[in-house]
């Protein structure tokens, strides 16, 4: 549950354990709840997600050739106890540097140190009895225009037991975070359904900077499949981030030591189209000088490195440092 965690981690030993521990919303207290040894040789470089709203998958290095495993074990909320309930050897004679991320909701993704010290990348499927399934998210997309996100479940789900009832809005809740923009309504403003995917309406104030993360959960009670399972407000694929809305800012512009150039740096890559391509061309811009001693300043040529674009130019008459030039996107170029 919110207050419950679970760690993975090699003893001094060399062998590994699983711990959970329960810490209030003020963490005012740590305290352990239950403890196993999931590997009784090693047990290290551990890489553990959640993958049920009570299982975890952990993939770790075990014996003394450092063989890759992987195995799922089931935790209640309470974290009252730790049991393995499945295993694989994945590796024999190394597996190392583990990191797993999840797919979907039952395809998980390890990628590791394998054998030479070369690098792995392996999948994996978790499957289980169609009763035993709960409804899950497998995923979450942000529109372009941040007005919806589309959140696909992993199977067939209802808003009553007895596989009966549509989904409506309140069955689900947003929150978001980070950013510039705010969420107007933790309930989406609509709902549309096709085969398992629900669009959610969301009510966005302000410009979106594309650091803001919307995140979507079931509401307790709510939602369920045809055997009664129901979904739990722990997901793990419910996640996006909002499109970036705020358009590139010129953040520093240098000119070069002997007037032939001025690297112009903006807040982020940019480029010629709102597709997020085509290389910038002279015509992108417009620049001007004034003061001092030179009359007019033209740009000769365009080169980009990440998010610096220096422009080549040429100036008519001697430069005697007094001059102020400004570099100005021309409109709907950059």
């Amino acid at each position: 549950d919110a207050n419950t965690y679970v760690v993975a981690d090699q003893t001094t030993g060399n062998k590994g354990q699983m711990t959970t521990f329960t810490i209030p919303d003020d963490g005012s207290t740590i305290t352990k709840v239950a403890q196993i040894e999931h590997s009784d040789s090693y047990g290290s470089w551990n890489s553990m997600i959640p993958i049920d709203k009570d299982k975890v998958l952990l993939a770790y290095s075990g014996n003394s050739n450092l063989d890759g495993y992987i195995k799922v074990f089931e935790i209640p909320e309470d974290g009252s106890s730790i049991t393995e309930t499945v295993g694989y050897e994945h590796a024999q004679s190394g597996g190392y540097y583990h990191s797993l991320v999840a797919l979907d909701y039952d395809t998980y993704v390890l990628a590791l140190q394998g054998s030479s010290s070369d690098g792995f990348i392996r999948t994996f499927d978790y499957t289980r009895a169609a009763n035993t399934v709960t409804p899950r998210i497998s995923s979450a997309v942000v529109a372009a225009d941040n007005a919806t996100i589309a959140v696909t479940m992993n199977e067939t789900v209802f808003n009553a037991t007895g596989g009966s009832g549509n989904l409506e809005a309140s069955d689900f809740a947003l929150s978001l975070s980070g950013g510039a923009a705010t969420l107007g309504s933790t309930t989406p403003t609509s709902i549309s359904k096709s085969g398992n995917v629900y669009t959610l309406g969301m009510n966005i104030s302000g410009t979106p900077t594309g650091f803001e993360e919307i995140t979507v959960i079931p509401v307790d009670n709510s939602i369920y499949d045809a055997s009664n399972n129901e979904a739990s407000t722990n997901q793990v694929m419910n996640q996006d981030y909002l499109t970036d809305k705020v358009g590139p800012t010129i953040v520093s512009t240098v000119v070069g030591a002997n007037n032939s150039n001025v690297v112009v740096t903006f807040s982020d890559a940019v480029f010629n189209s709102s597709s997020g391509s085509g290389a910038l061309e002279a015509s992108d811009f417009a620049v001007s000088v004034s003061g001092g001693t030179a009359s007019a300043v033209a740009i000769s040529s365009v080169s980009v490195s990440g998010t610096a674009v220096t422009l080549g130019i040429t100036i008519t008459g001697i430069a005697n440092g007094s001059e102020t030039i400004t570099v100005t996107p021309a409109a709907n170029s950059v």
